[in-house]
């Protein structure tokens, strides 16, 4: 569905309509009717447009994208990043291989290169250390990575990398601590400075789930 009740995605803000007499969102996400199809089917996948009421005037942020949107049963972080980066694999190597004279006339040849499997992984811990030693650029622990310290992390990662473990204090009610709790079992996929997706493991436990509601205040 294209028209929700609520809100799907933590970070970002509804499109109100009305739905009839109701007050009624365009979806940001397939994600939870993907989790309940998931219980039946285990791999579930949705091609489809969302909207993101962004504010932000920047190159990273639109109000209306097309996601591949994935969902996997009795899986992990780790067995997604490995669908993932295939698939970015496969993607480009079979458009180089069938769709090259397009490539060419979009001038993208020399850009758009098969990239190497596995992508490099950088626990977000690590990648705040390098910002720091490298740039001079202090970013306090718990905030996200800014767009100074992504354009500058681009040029010193200029491939596709994984930043991983982000503290739980800036994800959603739903992603699963990692074995410290202070962090969780969850990525964005960087090519540079751009993140292209992010994702992670679902707290799958009735009671774990209520408990993590519970300390969001939802």
């Amino acid at each position: 569905p294209k028209i929700i009740g609520s809100a799907t995605e933590g970070g970002t803000e509804l499109f109100p309509i009305m739905y009839f007499d109701k007050e009624a969102f365009l979806t940001q996400s397939a994600q939870l009717y993907k989790e309940q199809l998931s219980g039946v089917y285990e791999r579930v996948y949705e091609i489809s447009p969302a909207f993101r009421a962004e504010k932000s005037r920047t190159r990273r942020h639109v109000c209306e994208i097309f996601t591949l949107d994935v969902e996997i049963a009795f899986s992990n972080m780790y067995d997604v990043l490995t669908v993932l980066e295939e698939l970015v694999h496969t993607v480009i190597k079979d458009i180089r291989e069938n769709q090259i004279t397009a490539l060419k006339f979009l001038n993208m040849e020399n850009k758009t290169i098969i990239p190497e499997i596995p992508f490099p992984k950088y626990k977000y811990d690590e990648i705040l250390e390098l910002i720091e030693k490298k740039f001079s650029l202090n970013i306090e622990w718990g905030e996200d990575i800014s767009t100074e310290a992504y354009r500058k992390l681009g040029d010193e990662l200029t491939e596709y990398y994984y930043i991983t473990h982000w503290p739980m204090i800036i994800k959603p009610f739903y992603i699963m601590p990692s074995k410290n709790p202070t962090y969780s079992e969850s990525f964005d996929l960087q090519m540079g400075w751009l993140e292209l997706t992010s994702g992670g493991t679902r707290v799958h436990n009735k009671e774990h789930l209520i408990a993590a509601l519970e300390s969001k205040g939802l």
